[in-house]
């Protein structure tokens, strides 16, 4: 995920498929959000210019805030979503004001994790607006990122792994020491309106904790913020 001071951002996850039949692809997906934050086109613009079938499977929001334009991209087509023209391999849809869930499947797909955090976000937006407080706001989130409740069997996904990781992976924070795996970071973005001398501000708040994947108790090892303002 990143921010530029112009009011740029792209959010980036894999999708998730099954091991056989995952292929090595020539780019990293990470670059697309790169490409995204140096550059000025629309995602449109953004979508013709790049040939989707070079990374492996991903799920791509574009934004540009003072457009106030949002776009879910991928390369793996779900729910007839639409195809960019010339390059067939991107499919997208363009994002209306609302609350949305991304995990490591198409837009909105309803994985147990992905309906808690959507969940999550509704409660802590509406109590944040009753309360007047970002500190309430924040401190919600915070607990549903850090949810390590996993799924009933019935309720998992099947998306080619193991079933032990399909449970190990339907937590909002993925805990599997044995393995040496788990959620390396939470991130929060939060945007508020404001007002001062200079008048109306959109401000931009990013933080961040880091932790170690050895971690039992979740604490994390390292936390990071970073705010962002430009009139509106």
């Amino acid at each position: 995920m990143g921010v530029t001071p112009d009011g740029r951002a792209a959010f980036l996850t894999n999708v998730r498929e099954p091991p056989l039949a995952s292929v090595a692809a020539p780019k990293s997906r990470g670059e697309l959000v790169t490409r995204w934050l140096e550059g000025g086109q629309t995602a449109m613009e953004f979508m013709a210019s790049v040939d989707a079938t070079e990374y492996g499977g991903f799920n791509l929001v574009l934004c540009d805030w003072r457009k106030k334009a949002w776009t879910w991209a991928g390369n793996r087509p779900r729910d007839n979503r639409q195809e960019a023209s010339g390059k067939s391999a991107w499919v997208y849809r363009d994002l209306a004001e609302g609350i949305y869930g991304l995990s490591n499947a198409g837009l909105d797909t309803p994985w147990p994790k992905t309906l808690a955090l959507k969940d999550a976000l509704e409660m802590a937006l509406k109590s944040a607006a009753t309360d007047k407080s970002s500190a309430l706001l924040e401190s919600q989130l915070w607990r549903a990122l850090a949810s390590r409740q996993q799924a009933a069997p019935e309720l998992l996904p099947n998306t080619g792994v193991p079933a032990v990781w399909e449970k190990a992976l339907s937590s909002a924070f993925v805990s599997a020491p044995e393995r040496a795996y788990g959620t390396r970071c939470s991130t929060l973005l939060i945007a508020e309106k404001t007002t001062d001398a200079g008048g109306n501000q959109l401000s931009l708040r990013m933080q961040e904790k880091t932790f170690s994947i050895n971690s039992e108790t979740g604490s994390p090892a390292m936390a990071s913020s970073q705010t962002l303002s430009w009139p509106v």
